[in-house]
């Protein structure tokens, strides 16, 4: 049977189990639930494999039962193993444990703790639906927060966007079409919203952002959802009051290939049925044929019809006089009548909408008269009274980017493209029976991060529609066309170089400059073990990880932290890196990555196992599994991948994560600061120090900007340190004390550990390595660069000191500790 839910419960749960799925079917959810769904002779464990990876989200009942049973922590290890969105309904007060802690510690919980289990059953199928986009027509969202998925680049607490389904456009009321705001603070990295929307065209993608649609039109850009509310209300309006005066204008402005046409076509029809006329003003000689065009809407407007009166490059010239057209519009938008012969005839009820051909905003077209005599020729061509005539304007962006900090655009890519695959005929092969397009890595990356589309979206269009996709299953690198058609559209070079595989940037030669630079650090992080090492080192030659190996392992950086859920930026200027909050489990992931790159590349190359390293004959002893290795290769690769934050900040880059916790605002953070400096400035005093011997030891604003930036990024750290140890902040009641004023033991150890995991961070971007001995500054090197258990006792006292100071320095800022229902760790609450 298809479904969409699978239901994971315990036994002695089967009640609550069998009341949600009724729940969930009873909202048009498909369920699959063991033993109901089980096939007569069916294989157990096979069928609940299969029903797992063909589900979108897992239910799971949890409870004390489900916490120890052994079945329920195997379908959840399954399902996260999958990328399956997991969804716990929690019903009784305990937390996870062992294997079940590991697999839901990243996610959010329904707490169904109180009665009545309806309301909660009913929020859990809120939820659900709005995960899976089957919002039911004319259906307003509940408002509830969905449970995140447990995948790690999704993990967060989010709310929705509008419904899959386009509103029928009859009639339907605008709020009904517009704009629906899913903001609980969190940050989505754009491209992550803009590949998971590309994949699943569900609004879960678009998740902690403000999203409008408008028919089958979506954005996500605030200037374009107000403004296509207000031309809805306006189209509603007009549309409403029937009557023969002033026609409704609008003037719509963007770039080439921004969709102007079908963004309004769209907005106008979801609330009002009219009809569309489509006049291309380059094709009129004289105003006569204008003349034509509005009698025809006339005819339109006396058989009944509202005519939607589109003048695609209103702005051309008319017999080489620039904006020759305006003053033959000023009539009928001023009047609402137009002149043919020696009279003139009324047009009826019509919206006409002007369509630019030349500029990008209003305020570029309204400044046209920017010095006098532009002001001068702008009024003789009777661009002010044009103007004055509107009724409103809409910018569209398009598909390019605007601005160097522009980040959406791949955003307003993704939902133009996803758009163009479901109406193409020759595209149905590639989705999935969910709806999921199957399309290459390459070509989603290509078709995303191209710097420039050369005509907007026509040219996306045109590159779909060169592509081999008809009775394809899924669109790959070899289904695009060559090079020479790709030119056309795009820089074919920068278009086939970013389908290749994850890189820095789209410019091969930044690229490659960058490439070199990161890989001379590498190397020179491998002259520093050589010298520090001995053993398997003395074995190596320096040809096995030389400098082929350092350039093929620098450019697989952009690859390898997306594996993590990274991604790396250049840094803005005026400030430092961001300190990486890396774990100790991803470095040894990436150090087995690079080391199954090297193999890969190694037996792609010829080689072979042996004992000992020969190039001549083509052997090294390498080439087996990571654990074989002997261990001063494994900490070659582990000290490699902990280099990668320092070499990328030496460079100008930093990396940061595509799923980030909630944003705490820049008066919270600025507060923060201030107080971490002050507190600092105090216990250092107390020491007995001052300026003199500690230049730092003065005011916030006299701190230079560096470090000012080092105490913001260190309030940042501690913030999202208090959320994994499942802790928020939000401000004092007025006249309460704060819930939380000191830490337990085992949260005073966990924090401790995690702030010394970020004091380690912070040192290595600073340049800092380990060596044994006393801590040298002018040589930046100190014993300390270790895990938490093997510092000495005093330094890690000093370290539980500090993280004994946070709730006063909270307290101080305004603010209170306040525990999250889900845990963020394991620790004793002695």
């Amino acid at each position: 049977m298809p479904h969409d839910v699978f239901v994971s419960y315990s036994s002695q749960d089967k009640a609550i189990a069998d009341a949600a799925c009724a729940t969930l079917e009873g909202r048009r959810v498909r369920c699959w639930m063991a033993p109901r769904d089980l096939l007569p002779g069916a294989e157990y464990g096979e069928a609940l494999v299969n029903a797992i990876s063909a589900c979108r989200v897992v239910v799971l009942v949890f409870s004390a039962h489900a916490n120890q049973s052994p079945q329920v922590r195997r379908e959840i290890e399954r399902a996260v193993s999958k990328g399956k969105i997991i969804v716990p309904l929690r019903i009784q007060d305990v937390l996870p444990s062992g294997a079940m802690e590991y697999c839901l510690s990243n996610t959010h919980w329904l707490d169904a703790l109180t009665p009545p289990m309806e309301a909660h059953l009913k929020r859990l199928a809120d939820s659900v639906r709005a995960l899976l986009g089957v919002q039911a027509k004319g259906e307003q969202s509940s408002g509830d927060r969905p449970v995140s998925p447990s995948h790690p680049e999704l993990a967060t607490y989010a709310s929705l966007g509008p419904s899959d389904e386009p509103p029928d456009g009859q009639g339907a009321e605008p709020a009904l079409t517009g704009c629906s705001t899913g903001d609980d603070g969190s940050q989505i990295a754009p491209i992550l919203a803009a590949e998971e929307f590309l994949r699943t065209g569900s609004p879960w993608a678009l998740r902690g952002m403000r999203v409008g649609q408008f028919g089958r039109m979506r954005t996500v850009e605030p200037s374009e959802i107000d403004a296509f509310v207000g031309f809805q209300k306006q189209v509603a309006e007009f549309v409403g009051t029937p009557r023969t005066g002033r026609p409704l204008s609008i003037a719509v402005f963007g770039p080439p290939g921004a969709g102007l046409r079908y963004g309004v076509s769209e907005a106008a029809r979801s609330v009002a049925p009219v009809r569309r006329v489509f006049l291309d003003v380059t094709q009129f000689g004289q105003p006569g044929d204008l003349a034509e065009a509005f009698r025809q809407v006339r005819d339109l407007a006396l058989q009944g019809d509202v005519p939607l009166v589109f003048f695609q490059d209103f702005d051309t010239p008319l017999s080489g006089e620039h904006l020759g057209w305006l003053r033959h519009f000023l009539c009928p938008m001023r009047d609402g009548r137009f002149r043919e012969g020696v009279g003139d005839h009324p047009i009826g009820q019509a919206i006409l909408v002007f369509l630019t051909g030349t500029s990008c905003s209003y305020a570029e077209f309204a400044d046209r008269g920017g010095d006098s005599t532009g002001r001068a020729e702008f009024a003789r061509v009777k661009g002010p009274e044009f103007l004055s005539l509107l009724h409103g304007h809409i910018d569209l962006k398009g598909p390019n980017p605007t601005a160097s900090d522009d980040r959406r655009f791949v955003i307003r890519r993704a939902l133009l493209l996803r758009a163009m695959f479901e109406l193409m005929p020759a595209a149905r092969g590639l989705f999935d029976s969910t709806r999921t397009l199957r399309i290459d890595e390459g070509v989603l990356r290509a078709m995303l991060r191209v710097a420039h589309y050369r005509h907007g979206a026509r040219s996306m269009e045109a590159i779909l529609r060169m592509c081999r996709l008809a009775g394809r299953s899924g669109f790959t690198v070899e289904d695009l066309p060559d090079r020479a058609q790709l030119e056309m559209h795009v820089d074919g070079e920068n278009f086939l170089f970013l389908a290749a595989r994850e890189r820095f940037t789209s410019d091969p030669e930044s690229e490659n400059e960058l490439v070199e630079e990161l890989a001379g650090r590498i190397r020179e992080s491998c002259r520093h073990q050589r010298e520090s090492k001995s053993g398997a080192w003395a074995d190596a030659s320096p040809d096995v990880f030389g400098a082929r190996w350092s350039v093929d392992a620098a450019a697989d950086i952009p690859a390898k932290m997306r594996s993590i859920g990274c991604e790396v930026r250049p840094v803005p200027p005026g400030r430092a890196p961001l300190t990486p909050d890396i774990t100790d489990e991803e470095i040894e992931f990436l150090a087995r990555k690079e080391h199954e790159r090297c193999c890969r590349e190694w037996t792609r190359d010829g080689w072979c196992q042996g004992d000992r390293y020969d190039p001549i004959l083509l052997v090294t002893p390498y080439l087996v599994e990571f654990e074989r290795l002997p261990a001063a290769i494994q900490d070659f690769f582990r000290k490699t991948a902990l280099d990668i934050p320092a070499g990328l900040a030496f460079c100008g880059w930093e990396i940061h994560r595509l799923q980030e916790p909630p944003c705490p605002t820049e008066q919270m953070i600025e507060r923060l600061a201030r107080l971490i400096h002050a507190q600092y400035v105090e216990i250092r005093k107390a020491r007995g120090d001052g300026p003199v011997n500690d230049p730092t030891l003065v005011g916030f604003v006299d701190l230079p900007e560096d470090l000012r930036m080092t105490h913001r990024d260190q309030a940042c750290a501690i913030l999202r340190t208090l959320r994994q140890a499942g802790y928020v902040l939000s401000p004092i009641p007025k006249g309460q004390t704060p819930q939380v004023r000191e830490f337990t033991r085992g949260e005073v150890e966990l924090i401790a550990r995690l702030e010394h995991d970020r004091w380690k961070w912070e040192r290595r971007l600073q340049g800092w390595r380990y060596k044994a001995g006393e801590e040298d500054s002018p040589n930046k090197t100190t014993s300390h660069l270790v895990s938490y258990d093997h510092l000495p006792d005093p330094v890690k006292e000093y370290t539980r000191q500090k993280v004994r100071r946070i709730p006063p320095l909270m307290e101080k800022a305004g603010y209170e500790l306040r525990k999250l229902a889900t845990p963020g760790s394991s620790a004793s609450n002695d």
